[in-house]
């Protein structure tokens, strides 16, 4: 059985994976008029790898492997123990991002708030977002790396297998992203997630397991130097039986006998509560729990004995929990590793390291602060909502009888039935008074806030003090500072990549077959040979810089130094071109000049190319006079090299080349005279000074034969090349006359403006002590306006005073007044009337005197009548009473 990589799911079984290839080697195309292309691979044999990773479970005694299966599974379980609480805090986060509707905290009462703050949840996505645009860029996450000394043939390799790489993970792994961006999410909150490589139909892949997955054993120490690491995965019937039938995994289970799924982590439970999803009521898909272990057992080779061979050696167990069966055995090394060094089972991506080799994220360093500020934000509302609310007590039987359900409609009058005992509905309820929102509570939620996202900085807050003035170093400065914290959990990520690429190189090197692999272009990109010896890739992002920001203000800097640097320190092209790297522009070559590169030439067609701006070159054995003549000829003429549209870009190109010619001429005349003055002394006209050169002992000898022949050649020179310099300073004045003004030195622009902000700070300063003094002095003058009128409130207080007092006095004197007049009228009515009585009693005794007069003379004059009558005669009185007949 061939086999080719522990970690496959196939690959185990299925051996070396054949990926699309373009013409094999020794084999022909055919192209159709269709356009198909047909390849025509010569036979070739398929390359295994032996037996080196077979399942070792099936030739192992089964007492053996039941003993391992009991030895794991036991110690697992206390692994699972021992970081039970790990569980309990990854629930925790999970809670306090609010997601699941759960967050804990709050007011118990019907309608208080359950709204949680996001503090959490947004620092765990603003890093996802941030790490992910640098770790897994769109274009991919590999760039091309050189070990030790470049040539073309080593740059050319990892061109190539960069750029397969980064095809691979983006094309051929479809799911590479979309795990990368689960663990990114979810590693600020557990404080690590892990990566696991396999294979899907002969392409590798990669899995994201999160942390409450993985169990370590109690020890501190390195993740990769665990003796047992467990990857705890829930696997249904379709991949179970899957990887029998690729022989894989023993067929030693009977799937249909599937377990409960209530046994879940609590962070899976969480989790679930946040997706809504809910445990099935049956396990129709026969889901298991199936452990996977990289772990170090003593040795189970042939022939060797435990400890007394080799000691224990690095293996995968893969066990069935359910019925405690082991389902494969394989060995976690490389073939042809003599040291047997472990290969990496899972990749560690740490958000940030503590004692104990276990990580932390944000749930446990602001898991508080993000549970505070959800108090502090639920007081608030729930404060709110009370004081909006109508609550209060009735009075039990007061104004109803027998009890009443009311419901008042809003715009309708509700009629409330009433008792005798009580006539007012107001007076059997009381509202209960609530707080508003405390503005206290509210500056506490800020505070809360901002100690929160001040932990791990992931946002440009110190970006906001910057203005367009700003130098680069500085804005940079400011941008590193702000970051620090993200730039070291960058950094670990940055080095966890980095294991995952070597992972993937170690597959690409077994499973890519010994044909040339094509990209969706059809063009030839890589080869099985390329991903043999040392890793030529290296992850795309950079430890030191984490933020489009940092490389803006970097490529600016370096543009700044090459317009500024001496001509020909700095390739402005290739300036320019790192410019716009930095900036993600796509394919920046279209953008600029193609760099030519310069052959030699006659003279004529050197000025033409020197016009367009295009680099020429002199070479020795050329006739340097010639070419400095007709060169020069070409300059001073107003017509060419004269004329300002010519010469602003024939000038510089020129007057190197000039200079090249000159050294060569210098160099030419040199060696011509030391040859004759060697061969005239020797006699021999075959030696040369390029022969003596090759001699040892003679360099003194030659060095003083051309100081001898120096002055003859400078002279040469003064009479050969004598307008030569003249034209050459011409040249050079109008070049500066040309010229745009030469930008001024960073240095002394960050000095100026170090001065500048300084005279801005005194100015500044110098106005805040003015305004301080001003406002100091408009205190003074309100404070004692206030005092001045403070006393005429008091004098005018004091007068209405006295005048209330003496008007108060004057009201009692008044009203004493009054009542003593009234008194007195009083007192004179008094009298009146009893005068006014005794008169009366007085007039009414006179007329009863009267009266009894009257009476007496009446009586006597009717008895003088009654005895006239009785005389028989009538009497007539004057009192007119007519006595009867």
């Amino acid at each position: 059985m061939a086999d080719s990589d522990p970690y496959s799911q196939e690959g185990r079984a299925s051996g070396v994976t054949t990926l699309d290839t373009a013409i094999p080697v020794g084999g022909e195309v055919d192209i159709a008029e269709s356009g198909n292309v047909d390849l025509n691979a010569p036979e070739e044999e398929s390359v295994e790898l032996g037996s080196h990773f077979d399942n070792l479970a099936e030739t192992l005694d089964a007492a053996e492997l039941s003993e391992i299966a009991s030895d794991l599974l036991d110690a697992i379980e206390i692994d699972k123990e021992a970081h039970e609480k790990r569980d309990q805090q990854y629930e925790e986060g999970l809670r306090r991002t609010g997601l699941g509707n759960d967050s804990p905290g709050g007011a118990s009462f019907a309608g208080a708030s359950r709204a949680t703050h996001p503090a959490l949840m947004e620092a765990a996505l603003d890093f996802s977002a941030r790490v992910m645009s640098e770790m897994l860029p769109p274009e991919g996450p590999v760039k091309d790396f050189i070990v030790g000394e470049p040539t073309d043939e080593k740059e050319d390799r990892a061109k190539r297998t960069a750029r397969y790489m980064n095809y691979q993970i983006t094309e051929l792994m479809p799911s590479a992203y979309h795990e990368f961006e689960m663990g990114f999410t979810q590693c600020p909150l557990g404080g690590a997630f892990y990566s696991k490589m396999y294979t899907v139909d002969g392409n590798p892949s990669v899995m994201f397991v999160p942390i409450d997955k993985v169990h370590r054993p109690w020890s501190d120490g390195d993740f990769y130097s665990q003796p047992r690491l467990t990857h705890e995965q829930d696997v249904d019937k379709y991949q179970f039986n899957d990887n029998v039938r690729r022989k894989l995994w023993l067929d030693v289970v009977a799937v249909s006998s599937s377990p409960s799924l209530d046994d879940q982590t609590k962070a899976t439970t969480a989790n679930d509560r946040i997706v809504g999803r809910g445990t099935p009521t049956e396990n129709i898909d026969d889901i298991r729990v199936i452990y996977e272990v990289s772990a170090m057992l003593p040795s189970l080779e042939d022939g060797e004995e435990g400890e007394d061979a080799d000691g224990v050696l690095p293996y995968i167990v893969t066990i069935d929990v359910n019925t405690r069966r082991i389902l494969s055995v394989y060995r976690n090394w490389r073939e042809d590793d003599e040291n047997r060094k472990r290969l990496d089972f899972l990749v560690e991506w740490p958000f940030w390291p503590w004692r104990g080799g276990i990580p932390i994220g944000m749930t446990q360093m602001i898991g508080s602060l993000a549970g505070a500020a959800t108090g502090a934000l639920r007081a608030l509302l729930d404060a709110a909502f009370l004081s909006n609310s109508q609550t209060g007590m009735k009075l039990k039987g007061g104004a109803t009888t027998g009890g009443q359900n009311i419901r008042p409609q809003v715009g309708q009058t509700t009629e409330v039935s009433g008792s005798l005992a009580m006539d007012d509905i107001r007076k059997t309820y009381m509202p209960l008074p609530f707080p508003g929102p405390s503005p206290v509570l509210f500056q506490l939620l800020g505070f809360l806030v901002d100690s929160a996202r001040g932990v791990v900085r992931t946002t440009f807050d110190e970006y906001d003090k910057m203005s367009g003035n700003t130098p680069v170093g500085t804005a940079s400065m400011f941008i590193e500072q702000g970051l620090k914290n993200f730039g070291a959990v960058h950094g670990r990520l940055h080095r966890s990549m980095r294991r995952f690429l070597r992972q993937l190189w170690e597959i690409n090197s077994h499973t890519i077959s010994n044909e040339v692999i094509v990209d969706q272009f059809g063009e030839l990109n890589v080869t099985k040979e390329d991903f043999q010896g040392p890793m030529t890739v290296i992850p795309v992002s950079d430890p030191r810089i984490f933020s489009d920001m940092q490389r803006s203000a970097q490529a600016q800097m370096i543009q700044q130094r090459a317009t500024t640097a001496p001509p020909g320190l700095y390739d402005l092209r290739k300036s320019e071109l790192f410019f716009l790297k930095r900036m993600n522009v796509p394919d920046p070559e279209q953008f600029l000049v193609p760099d030519p590169q310069a052959t030699q030439k006659n003279a004529v067609a050197e000025n033409v190319e020197a016009s367009r701006g295009l680099p020429i070159k002199a070479y020795p054995g050329q006739d340097h006079e010639a070419h400095l003549a007709i060169h020069l000829a070409y300059l001073t003429s107003p017509m060419f090299g004269s004329n300002p549209i010519i010469a602003m870009k024939y000038l510089p190109v020129m007057l190197g080349h000039l200079a090249e010619h000159l050294a060569l001429w210098y160099a030419d005349a040199t060696l011509i005279a030391a040859n004759a003055a060697i061969q005239e002394r020797a006699g021999d006209p075959t030696i040369t000074v390029e022969s003596l050169a090759k001699m040892k002992g003679v360099e003194i000898s030659l060095d003083r034969l051309l100081a001898e022949i120096t002055p003859a050649v400078l002279q040469h020179a003064t009479e050969q090349l004598a307008e030569v310099t003249p034209i050459i300073m011409q040249a050079q004045q109008l070049m500066q006359k040309m010229a745009p003004p030469t930008p001024m030195d960073p240095s002394i622009v960050a000095m100026k403006d170090v001065e500048r902000q300084s005279q801005a700070d005194q100015q500044m300063g110098q106005a805040k002590i003015i305004d301080i003094q001003s406002r100091t002095q408009m205190n003074a003058q309100k404070t004692q306006m206030d005092q001045q009128r403070l006393q005429i409130q008091q004098s005018e207080a004091q007068r209405k005073a006295a005048e209330s007092s003496q008007k108060s006095q004057i009201d009692v004197m008044m009203k004493a007044k009054e009542l003593e007049a009234k008194q007195q009228d009083a007192q004179a009515k008094h009298e009146s009337e009893q005068q006014r009585n005794m008169i009366a009693a007085a007039g009414i005794q006179s007329k009863e005197g009267m009266n009894a007069a009257d009476n007496a003379t009446a009586i006597e004059i009717t008895e003088m009548k009654i005895d006239s009558d009785g005389g028989g005669g009538n009497l007539s009185t004057g009192t007119g009473i007519n006595p009867s007949p």
